[in-house]
C-alpha cells in the first residue's frame, strides 16, 4: 500500500474515530451524573468536580466502540464509492486494505490499556471522593430517601431511623466536624455473628427519643471518621427482657465509634501495581485487615471484660480504672453487691436478680483525692469498645434504678444513669492488636465460623483482583479485534450511512462488553460458607476473554471470505 492511501484511510479513520469517542465519552458522563444527582444530592461544585473526572473512565470505555464505528462507516464508504474495488484493480488485496485500521486498532489498545491501568482508577477514586466529601449531606439525604441510615464498622453495626433529618450548619470552628438532626429517631444497635454460614447478627438495644443529633468527625490525623449520636428524652429498650433493664433517659450519647471509610475498597479504584500487590499478597488489602479488625476487636473486649470480671469477682468485690494521666486524671471504681459478675456476651453485669429493690452495687467517681460523684444502684452493665488507633478502651456504665449524690451534697434518683470514660489498655490487651490474619488462621481455638469468614474473604479478594486483571486486559484487546471485524464488515455491507454503521458496529460490541461484565460476576460469585466450595475463577476468567476469541474468530473468518473473492 502507498503512503498516499495509507494516510488518506488513517485520516479520515482518526477524524471518525475522535468524533465518536468524544460524543460518547460526553454522553456516558452525564449519564454517570444521574445516580449520584438522585441519590446524594450533589450541588453544583461537586457536579462541575465529577463530570471533570467521568472523562478520562468515560474516555477509555468508550474507545472500543468508537473504533469499531469508525472503521466500519469509513470502510462501508469506500467499499460504497467503490474506492475498494479501484484499489483492488491496482492489485492491493483485502488483507492490505486493513493496515490503516490494524494500526489504529494497535494504538487505541495500548491507549486503552494505560487509561485502564493507571489513569481510570485514579479519577474513578476522586469520584467517590466528591461524592463522600460532605457525609452530613449524604446522611440527611439518605434519611429523607429511605428513613434509616446504616453505620457499618460503628462498634457493633448501628442502624438509625428517623421521620426527617436537616444538616445543621457548620462551625468554622470545628471545621472538621459535621452535624446533622433526626427527627423522631430511634437507633437499633446490633450484636456480634451469631449464625452462620451469612455471619446474621441481631439487634440488642433499641433507643427511641424525643430528638436527636448525629455528630460526625473527620479525624484527619489519623485519617478516620468518628461518629456519636446525642440523644434527648427518650427510652431504651433491651431485646431480650429476661435479666435486662428499661430505662428512660433525659440525655445520654452513643459513641464515639469508628466508622468503616463511606470509600470501599474496590478494584476499580486500584492502578495496575496496587492490583499486583494484592494478588501477591492479598492479606494486604483493605478488606482483609478490616476482617481481621474486627476479630481483634472481639478479642480485645473480651479480654478486658474478663479482666475487669476478674478483679470484681475477687476478695476486694471492686475494680478500678484511671481515666486520664497526672493529677488531673480521674479513678473510676465499681463495686459489687452479693452476686458475683458475669459476662453475658459482650456486656458485663452486676447487680441484683430482677425483681428485687436493693441496690447493693456501688459506683464511685474520684478526682484529686476527692469524691466527686458516688451511685448505689440496683443493676450495672459495662460495655466496651476498643479504639485501635489510639491503644485505649472506650467503656461505658450504665447504672440502673440509680440514686445519684454529686460532691455537694445533692441527691437524684435516675432510672438510668450512663458514665463514659476512655482508659488504657493494658500490655495484654495491646499485644492483641499486632496479630496478623495469618495468625488467626493458624490459632487453633478459632471458631469454625470465623475462620470460615477469613478463607471467604481471602477467596473473595483473589477472585476480584484476577477478574479485574483480566477485564481491563480483554477490554484493551477488544479494541483490535474489534477494529479488524469493523474492516470486514464495512466492506461486505457496502454503505457509509450513519445508521447502518451503528446497527452493523454495535453487535460485536455489545457482545464483548456483556461478556466481560458477566466474566467478572461469574468470578466474584462467592458464597459466605466457603467450606465445600467450587471456585469458579477460571470458568469466569473463560467468560472474559470469550467475547474477543468470538469476534477475533469471527474477523478471520470474514477477511479470508473477502480474500478469496
Amino acid at each position: 500500500m502507498s503512503r498516499t492511501l495509507f494516510w488518506y484511510i488513517f485520516s479520515d479513520l482518526l477524524k471518525i474515530f475522535a468524533l465518536t469517542c468524544g460524543a460518547l465519552a460526553g454522553i456516558m458522563s452525564f449519564g454517570g451524573l444521574l445516580k449520584p444527582i438522585t441519590e446524594h444530592g450533589l450541588d453544583a461544585g461537586q457536579v462541575g468536580q465529577i463530570l471533570y473526572y467521568f472523562m478520562p473512565a468515560m474516555t477509555s470505555y468508550s474507545l472500543p466502540i468508537a473504533a469499531l464505528f469508525a472503521t466500519t462507516m469509513v470502510y462501508g464508504r469506500l467499499s460504497a464509492d467503490n474506492e475498494i474495488t479501484a484499489c483492488r484493480a491496482c492489485g492491493l488485496s483485502y488483507l492490505s486494505l486493513t493496515i490503516p485500521a490494524l494500526l489504529l486498532g494497535v494504538v487505541v489498545a495500548g491507549c486503552s490499556l494505560v487509561l485502564l491501568s493507571f489513569v481510570v482508577p485514579v479519577a474513578t477514586l476522586k469520584v467517590e471522593q466528591v461524592i463522600y466529601s460532605n457525609l452530613a449531606r449524604l446522611v440527611a439525604n439518605e434519611i429523607e430517601r429511605t428513613h434509616s441510615l446504616k453505620f457499618p464498622g460503628a462498634g457493633d453495626d448501628l442502624r438509625i431511623y428517623a421521620e426527617g433529618a436537616a444538616v445543621v450548619p457548620a462551625d468554622p470552628a470545628r471545621p472538621n466536624e459535621q452535624r446533622v438532626t433526626l427527627v423522631g429517631p430511634m437507633l437499633t444497635q446490633y450484636g456480634p455473628v451469631v449464625k452462620e454460614p451469612v455471619r446474621m447478627r441481631v439487634p440488642t438495644d433499641f433507643w427511641m427519643a424525643r430528638a436527636a443529633t448525629a455528630v460526625i468527625q473527620h479525624d484527619t490525623a489519623l485519617n478516620r471518621v468518628l461518629l456519636w449520636v446525642q440523644l434527648e428524652g427518650g427510652n431504651r429498650f433491651p431485646r431480650t427482657l429476661a435479666g435486662a433493664v428499661q430505662g428512660g433517659i433525659e440525655q445520654t450519647q452513643i459513641g464515639p465509634m469508628v466508622l468503616q471509610s463511606p470509600i470501599r475498597e474496590n478494584t476499580k479504584f486500584m492502578t495496575l501495581g496496587r492490583l499486583r500487590e494484592l494478588y501477591t499478597y492479598p492479606e494486604r488489602s483493605r478488606r482483609m485487615l478490616d476482617a481481621t479488625d474486627e476479630l481483634i476487636r472481639r478479642d480485645q473486649i473480651r479480654l478486658y471484660l474478663q479482666e475487669r470480671a476478674e478483679q470484681i469477682n475477687g476478695p476486694a468485690r471492686a475494680t478500678s480504672v484511671k481515666s486520664g494521666d497526672g493529677p488531673a486524671g480521674e479513678t473510676f471504681t465499681l463495686f459489687r453487691g452479693q452476686e458475683p459478675a458475669r459476662l453475658d456476651g459482650q456486656t458485663l453485669k452486676l447487680g441484683s436478680a430482677v425483681g428485687t429493690t436493693e441496690r447493693l452495687v456501688r459506683f464511685r467517681q474520684d478526682r484529686g483525692g476527692g469524691v466527686v460523684l458516688s451511685v448505689e444502684a440496683r443493676e450495672a452493665h459495662v460495655v466496651a469498645s476498643p479504639d485501635l488507633e489510639a491503644g485505649r478502651m472506650l467503656v461505658r456504665v450504665e447504672l440502673y434504678d440509680a440514686r445519684v449524690t454529686h460532691a455537694g451534697g445533692d441527691i437524684s434518683e435516675r432510672e438510668a444513669f450512663p458514665r463514659s470514660l476512655s482508659v488504657p489498655m493494658s500490655p495484654k490487651i495491646a499485644a492483641v492488636a499486632k496479630s496478623t490474619p495469618a495468625d488467626f488462621l493458624h490459632r487453633e481455638n478459632l471458631s469454625d465460623l470465623d475462620r470460615n469468614f477469613l478463607r471467604g474473604e481471602l477467596f473473595v479478594i483473589g477472585n476480584r483482583v484476577t477478574s479485574e486483571l483480566m477485564s481491563r486486559a480483554s477490554f484493551a484487546c477488544s479494541c483490535l479485534f474489534l477494529v479488524m471485524i469493523g474492516c470486514a464488515l464495512g466492506m461486505m455491507f457496502r454503505s457509509g450511512n450513519f445508521l447502518t454503521a451503528f446497527a452493523v458496529s454495535v453487535v460485536p460490541a455489545l457482545v464483548c462488553i456483556a461478556l466481560i461484565i458477566t466474566g467478572q460476576h461469574t468470578c466474584e460469585s462467592v458464597p459466605g460458607d466457603v467450606r465445600n466450595f467450587n471456585n469458579p475463577l477460571w470458568l469466569g476468567v473463560g467468560i472474559i476473554w470469550s467475547g474477543n476469541v468470538i469476534v477475533c474468530a469471527t474477523a478471520v473468518a470474514l477477511i479470508a471470505k473477502l480474500q478469496r473473492q
